[in-house]
């Protein structure tokens, strides 16, 4: 091996999705993984030798080669369960990109490529890559190593928790979790009955603080048309930003808008690791500092009208995911869908897997 290469084999957990799909041998791009690799290490390094450029980025004298084998591409007729993002073009379809890779790094600076053997498993750990990468997409890490939760940035994220799934329900397990989290799940049948209901657990940690979140307050202005409350506010996008929704029940749209916010993506963080067919599910949040961007704002909402309504001034989301953590999946899910096979006894498996580990 050259003295001025650091290469790593990679093992790809989950699928990545590509905007560049039709390409041959489309798979990590150089170009996300190097930006936020020199992002990272200056936050580990300062001391190594950064370039300046004009646009105020910085970027390490290094190169990167990525190598890929035996490519698979899937395609898929419809939206894989995390994928909300509509492909341009007439056809609703999307690639999937998945392969084992290997990464070479060359610099002629002894110092960048120590700097690169270091600290690049702990970047893996920290970071999923191309679309929709917080809810799992694009999970590579170093191959033959067991994921090593240790290495999650303490200082810019949550404790880490886990649970249980399979290679086949992976990507559902999360979705659900993810919605049980944020908005609750409200399935309703051919018939137009509800076939399952759980609260959301977002709102019930708020609803302990006496704070009635934003779905409530859109019922009482547009359906009740009762007047503003002062423990009224925007619950549910700070774990993710929605700008619009179709409550079809009430046959009118609802959306939101803010003149300095017009995304927001969730602060939740999964990383799926395989194990044969067996998945572990780690996730972690991003945290909130005092003067984070979701907090304190103004949205406007509009649907039969509009009013002005705000998001909290504080968030701890690591008092959340505790509160996640010890909750009763019973005190969530409406009693007569206790015996639901679709939803409460994956749910109850997934909530009985939940642990702590690190």
């Amino acid at each position: 091996m050259s003295q001025n290469k650091q290469p790593f084999q990679l093992k790809q957990h989950t699928p990545i999705i590509h905007f560049q799909y039709e390409q041959n041998g489309a798979t990590l791009r150089a170009t996300e993984l190097k930006p936020k690799f020199d992002d990272y290490l200056e936050k580990m390094d300062s001391s190594l030798p950064f370039k300046e450029h004009h646009n105020n980025q910085k970027s390490l004298d290094y190169k990167v080669k990525i190598i890929s084998k035996g490519n698979k591409t899937i395609e898929f007729e419809k939206y894989p369960p995390l994928y909300f993002g509509n492909q341009r073009g007439s056809k609703p379809k999307q690639k999937v990109i998945g392969s084992d890779v290997t990464i070479e790094f060359f610099s002629f600076s002894k110092q960048i490529l120590e700097a690169i053997e270091e600290h690049f498993e702990a970047f893996l750990a920290n970071t999923n890559f191309g679309t929709r990468q917080s809810k799992g997409y694009g999970c590579f890490y170093i191959k033959d190593k067991p994921f090593d939760a240790s290495l999650i940035d303490k200082t810019e994220f949550t404790k880490v928790y886990a649970f249980d799934s399979t290679k086949n329900s992976y990507e559902k397990d999360i979705k659900d979790f993810y919605r049980l989290m944020r908005s609750g799940i409200n399935e309703i049948g051919t018939n137009k009955t509800n076939v399952f209901y759980a609260k959301s657990l977002l709102f019930m940690y708020f609803e302990k603080k006496g704070i009635i979140w934003d779905k409530k307050a859109v019922k009482m202005h547009f359906i009740n048309k009762e007047e503003s409350t002062t423990n009224q506010y925007i619950i549910r996008d700070l774990l993710g930003l929605s700008s619009f929704q179709n409550w079809k029940h009430y046959g009118f749209n609802v959306s939101k808008s803010n003149r300095n916010i017009s995304r927001f993506k969730s602060p939740i963080i999964f990383k799926p690791i395989f194990k044969g067919d067996k998945v572990k599910v780690y996730f972690w949040a991003k945290k909130f500092d005092s003067k984070h961007l979701m907090l304190n704002q103004p949205f406007r909402i509009s649907g039969r009208g509009s009013f002005t309504i705000k998001t909290p001034a504080r968030f701890d989301i690591e008092d959340f995911l505790e509160f996640v953590y010890k909750i009763d999946l019973k005190d969530v899910v409406d009693k007569k869908f206790l015996s639901a096979s679709r939803f409460f006894i994956p749910l109850q498996n997934l909530f009985k897997s939940r642990k702590v580990v690190s």
